[in-house]
Parts: C-alpha cells; sequence; structure tokens
C-alpha cells in the first residue's frame, strides 16, 4: 500500500475512534445521576446570592442615610 493509502486508513480510524469516544462520553453524562441537577443547584445559588447583596446594599444605604441624618442633627444642636 502507498503512503497515501495509509495516510487515508490512519485518518479514517482516528475518526472513527474520535466518533467513538464522543458517543460514549455523551452516553456516560447521560446516565449519570444528577448531571444537569447541579447546573440547577449553582445558578439558583447564585441567584440567591445576588439577591442577598442587594440586601446587604440597601441596608447600608439605610444605614448611612441614618448616620447622616443624625450628624447634621449634631451639627445643629452643637452649633446652636
Amino acid at each position: 500500500m502507498s503512503l497515501t493509502g495509509w495516510i487515508y486508513v490512519t485518518a479514517a480510524i482516528t475518526i472513527l475512534l474520535l466518533v467513538a469516544i464522543v458517543m460514549v462520553t455523551r452516553r456516560v453524562i447521560r446516565t449519570v445521576p444528577g448531571a444537569g441537577v447541579d447546573a440547577r443547584a449553582i445558578g439558583e445559588l447564585v441567584a440567591e446570592l445576588r439577591r442577598s447583596n442587594d440586601l446587604a446594599e440597601r441596608r447600608l444605604a439605610a444605614l448611612e442615610a441614618r448616620v447622616e441624618a443624625l450628624e447634621g442633627r449634631g451639627i445643629r444642636q452643637g452649633g446652636a
């Protein structure tokens, strides 16, 4: 067989191996229990963290406003 023939045979075998690997990998991913559940759980966790962060930022802003109001009252009372 010529060199070109061996190259074609090697390429065909390599393609068949890659196709087999992809097929087995897909089948394994489908059979693993909870494969899609993990991604969903992580998404829910990220959403919960964002909500908690937003709540904390709102509380911090409210506290800053109260401190400014108290400081403003203290300056007015101290200066009078």
